[in-house]
C-alpha cells in the first residue's frame, strides 16, 4: 500500500492526487475490461453503464488525461535528429518583442553611419548586419587583401566610435 501511495505521489511528471489516481484507476481498468471482452474500444456511454458510480463527465474528463507527458525535448517528427518543440517557439509574435528588435536596428544603423564605408562593410562582413553572411577575420583578411591582425585593429576601432556614438546619443 506504501509502494503504490509513492507511486501515486512520485511516479509522474505532474503531480495527481491520490483519490483522482485511484479514479482514474478504474475508469482505465473498466476501459481494458470492455476493450477485452468487446474487441474495440468502448463507447463513452458503455463506460458510463459499466461505472454507475461515475458521472458521464467525470469519465469523459478522465478519458482526456494522457498517460504520459511529453518532453519539450524530444524530437518532432521521424527524424530522431530533427527539431526539438521548443525549438518551434519563437517568441517573436510579442508585439513588444518586436518594437525592441526595430529599435535595435535603428540603434545599430545609426551606430554604423558615423563609420567610413570601409570600417562599415568590415563591421557588416564580421557580425552578419544588413543581410550579409556572417566572414570570420581570417576570411575578411584575404578577400579584402588585409591581415587578420588588420581587420582585427579596423574592428576595434569601428566598435569604439560605435560605442562612443551611441553612449554620446544617450548622454544627449
Amino acid at each position: 500500500q506504501s509502494i503504490a501511495r509513492a507511486l501515486a505521489d512520485q511516479g509522474r511528471a505532474i503531480r495527481i492526487p491520490n483519490h483522482m489516481v485511484a479514479r482514474i484507476g478504474k475508469v482505465r481498468k473498466a476501459e481494458n475490461a470492455l476493450a477485452m471482452s468487446l474487441g474495440r474500444e468502448p463507447t463513452l456511454e458503455e463506460l458510463c453503464s459499466a461505472l454507475p458510480e461515475f458521472d458521464r463527465e467525470d469519465i469523459a474528463s478522465i478519458l482526456k488525461i494522457p498517460d504520459s507527458v511529453a518532453s519539450l525535448d524530444a524530437p518532432v517528427g521521424q527524424d530522431p535528429d530533427g527539431a526539438d518543440l521548443l525549438s518551434f517557439q519563437t517568441g517573436d509574435d510579442d508585439p513588444s518583442s518586436l518594437v525592441e528588435q526595430e529599435e535595435r536596428k535603428q540603434e545599430i544603423q545609426k551606430a554604423l553611419s558615423c563609420l567610413s564605408d570601409r570600417e562599415r562593410l568590415l563591421i557588416s562582413y564580421l557580425y552578419g548586419l544588413d543581410g550579409k553572411e556572417e566572414i570570420d577575420m581570417a576570411e575578411l583578411g584575404r578577400r579584402f587583401h588585409l591581415s587578420r591582425e588588420r581587420i582585427r585593429q579596423i574592428r576595434v576601432s569601428a566598435l569604439s566610435k560605435m560605442k562612443k556614438a551611441l553612449s554620446g546619443e544617450e548622454e544627449a
